[in-house]
């Protein structure tokens, strides 16, 4: 019943996070209020993970964000946005936010940083019934794939031009994670 209750809940959030644009004011108070009701009813596990998946799914979006506004347009992803007729929209996006510039680590780093940390976030609350020390490694595969890829292409072994501040945005998530782990398991 918790599993079905939960999972319910984050289909119910996911879709608030998608209508709530298209929203009056007041029909936005409303659900707000009654998600907000839903959630702080789920004992404190459930609502911890909840939290977990909505903070990945975040990261994902505020990286995906970055990619779609800020990224080239011969990026594979923009011909199958071309493909979805969805570049008209994603253009008056990219016009909309032009006046705003972002550093070029913001746009071509931070979001693998941003995508490995939802990663680690996901896994542990995925994996919260786990030990540690397998949420740990679950945890690092994406981080450490992000950064042997890398240093696959300093070799040329991997196509691209290898950058260490990519390297360590895919590690930092996971180094943070280990951080958090040690930290709290001295408070425990």
């Amino acid at each position: 019943m918790l599993k079905a209750k939960f999972i319910w809940l984050l289909a119910l959030l996911f879709v608030s996070l998608m209508k709530i644009l298209s929203l009056g004011k007041s029909n936005k108070t409303c659900f707000i209020c009654i998600c907000s009701l839903l959630f702080v009813s789920l004992p404190r596990e459930a609502m911890k993970q909840t939290l977990q998946y909505l903070a990945a799914f975040a990261l994902l979006a505020a990286g995906g964000l970055i990619y779609l506004l800020y990224r080239p347009t011969t990026l594979l992803l923009f011909r199958i946005i071309d493909a979805t007729g969805l570049a008209s929209q994603v253009g008056q996006w990219r016009t909309a936010v032009q006046p705003c510039s972002l550093s070029d680590f913001t746009v071509y780093c931070l979001p693998n940083g941003l995508w490995a940390g939802a990663y680690v976030l996901a896994i542990d609350s995925a994996c919260a019934s786990r030990p540690v020390s397998t949420r740990m490694v679950w945890a690092a595969v994406i981080p450490a794939l992000g950064v042997i890829s890398e240093l696959l292409q300093i070799v040329g072994i991997v196509p691209g031009t290898p950058d260490w501040a990519d390297a360590l945005c895919y590690a930092a998530p996971y180094l943070i994670y280990i951080l958090y782990i040690r930290l709290t398991k001295n408070h425990s």
